[in-house]
C-alpha cells in the first residue's frame, strides 16, 4: 500500500504531530507500505528528499511553525502521480488543505487525524478572529463551499471554527482522533460512525542493559 501524509509541521521541528507522523511512517514501513511525507520546507525552498517532498514556506511566528505557500495544481498531479492508495492529513494548514484537494479531485479515500483542536489553540494562543476568518475563507474557495456555508463566514469565532472543521472533516472516509479529550472540550460536526480512536503509541529504542547501567541503577535503585 503507497500512503502519502500531509503535515504543516514535521521533523526537525519539536512537537507531538511531527513526533507522531515520524512514528507512524515507520510503523507503515515496517508493515511493508510505501510513505511519501509532504511537509513545509525549514528554508525558503522546496525539495524532494528520498520520501519527503519539502514544500516552499515561510515562518509563521508561532513557535517553529513554517506555512508551505504557492499552491500549484503542478502540487495535485505531482502527488496523483506517485499513485498513492490512501491519503492521510494531519493538520488544517495548506498542506493539509492540499491532502483535501487532491482526495477530492482525484477520488482518493482520505483520512485525517484530529491532532490539532482547533478551539483550544484559537485560544491559547489568542489567534485574532480576523485570521480564523481568513483561513476558512481560503477552505471555502478551495472546497467550492461557499455557496451552502457563506452565511457562516460572517459569524461569530465559535460557528467560524465550527464551519472550517466541518468543511475540513466532511471530506474525509475516516476520521482518527488520538484520544477523546477533544471531544469532551466540544463536539465535532462530523458523523461519529467515522471517527475512531486510535492513540500513537511511543517509538522506544530496545536498550540492552550493561554493567555500567546495572551499576547505576543498584546504587541508586
Amino acid at each position: 500500500m503507497r500512503v502519502t501524509h500531509f503535515s504543516d509541521t514535521y521533523v526537525p521541528s519539536r512537537n507531538g504531530i511531527a513526533t507522531s507522523v515520524q512514528t507512524l511512517t515507520y510503523a507503515l514501513a515496517a508493515l511493508g507500505c510505501e510513505c511519501l511525507t509532504v511537509s513545509p520546507s525549514t528554508g525558503w525552498t522546496g525539495s524532494l528528499e528520498k520520501d519527503n517532498w519539502l514544500l516552499p514556506s515561510v515562518p509563521s511566528g508561532l513557535a517553529d511553525i513554517r506555512i508551505a505557500t504557492g499552491f500549484r495544481r503542478c502540487q495535485a498531479e505531482r502527488i496523483w502521480s506517485w499513485r498513492p492508495d490512501v491519503l492521510h492529513v494531519h493538520t488544517p494548514g495548506p498542506i493539509g488543505l492540499l491532502g483535501t484537494i487532491v482526495s477530492k479531485k482525484f477520488d482518493i479515500p482520505l483520512v485525517h487525524t484530529y491532532h490539532t483542536d482547533l478551539y483550544s489553540y484559537a485560544n491559547k494562543y489568542r489567534v485574532p478572529t480576523l485570521i480564523i476568518r481568513l483561513i476558512l475563507f481560503a477552505y471555502l474557495v478551495r472546497l467550492n463551499g461557499w455557496t451552502q456555508t457563506s452565511t457562516a463566514f460572517h459569524g461569530d469565532r465559535q460557528r467560524i471554527i465550527d464551519e472550517a472543521n466541518r468543511l475540513f472533516l466532511s471530506e474525509a472516509d475516516i476520521v482518527v482522533l488520538p484520544t477523546s479529550a477533544a471531544l469532551r472540550r466540544h463536539s465535532l460536526p462530523v458523523d461519529m460512525n467515522v471517527v475512531r480512536f486510535l492513540p500513537t503509541a511511543a517509538r522506544m529504542t530496545t536498550i540492552t542493559p550493561n554493567d555500567s547501567k546495572v551499576t547505576l541503577r543498584d546504587r541508586f535503585r
